[in-house]
């Protein structure tokens, strides 16, 4: 997961916990890895990022 979001961040695509709640901000971002962004956040499900988000998350 932690590679996924390294490339989702190297397409400037940023995915953080908001409010409790998923959230996805893209920041001028390189379409050209966007492509293969999405493929695998099709594949690997909304549900698994916001999971690993919450499981790394530091207690604030």
């Amino acid at each position: 997961m932690a590679e996924f979001l390294d490339m989702a961040r190297s397409a400037h695509v940023y995915f953080d916990l908001t409010r409790d709640k998923l959230s996805v901000r893209a920041v001028d971002p390189i379409w050209q890895i966007w492509t293969p962004v999405r493929h695998l956040l099709d594949e690997i499900g909304t549900s698994r990022i916001e999971a690993y988000l919450r499981s790394t998350a530091k207690p604030s």
